[in-house]
């Protein structure tokens, strides 16, 4: 029997400072994909798709496409509401299973309280996962290290929990879920 191979991507959305307008929000997600579902076909297919927006090969990146920023400044609105589109019916067209934690930091008294919050919720998530998880014999975290304290709550909560995981650095312009 081919062992089975499960992907972790793991992306983050503001900071673990202060409550400030701009940064109301902190959002940390995981992206899970099963080795066993080829989504070629499909990663393919949005990729051509997004050549009208692009000559080069990108990754898609919501934050600065909601805000209208870097690659995305010039693009008119309908264009940054069909890359949406298709962002949506590529997640719909794929066997992947996501996670999203997101904190309104309004709620903590301090970035202290709201570490404490993030480091709970996602343990609780992936102790109630572990049956799922179990049934892999590698799964591969993917993450940028691009906040520390989420490296080590990441890779404390995954020692603690599983004997089969290992952590890679990578920046996400560099996959598609691989």
């Amino acid at each position: 029997m081919a062992k089975r191979k499960l992907s972790v991507f793991i992306d983050e959305s503001g900071d673990l400072g202060e409550y400030n307008e701009v940064t109301e929000f902190y959002v940390i997600s995981f992206v899970f994909h099963d080795q066993s579902n080829d989504i070629s076909n499909q990663i393919e297919k949005l990729t051509n798709s997004m050549k009208e927006y692009s000559t080069e090969a990108f990754a898609i990146h919501t934050e600065p496409l909601i805000r209208r920023e870097e690659m995305y400044t010039d693009m008119l609105p309908e264009d940054r509401r069909n890359i949406f589109t298709k962002l949506f019916f590529f997640s719909m067209a794929t066997n992947i299973r996501f996670k999203a934690f997101v904190f309104s930091k309004k709620h903590f008294k301090n970035p202290d309280v709201l570490l404490k919050h993030i480091n709970r919720g996602i343990f609780d998530y992936f102790y109630s996962m572990k049956d799922f998880f179990s049934k892999y014999d590698e799964v591969v975290v993917y993450y940028d290290n691009g906040q520390l304290p989420i490296k080590y709550t990441v890779q404390t909560i995954f020692s603690l929990l599983f004997d089969n995981f290992e952590m890679r650095k990578v920046l996400p312009v560099d996959y598609k879920l691989f």
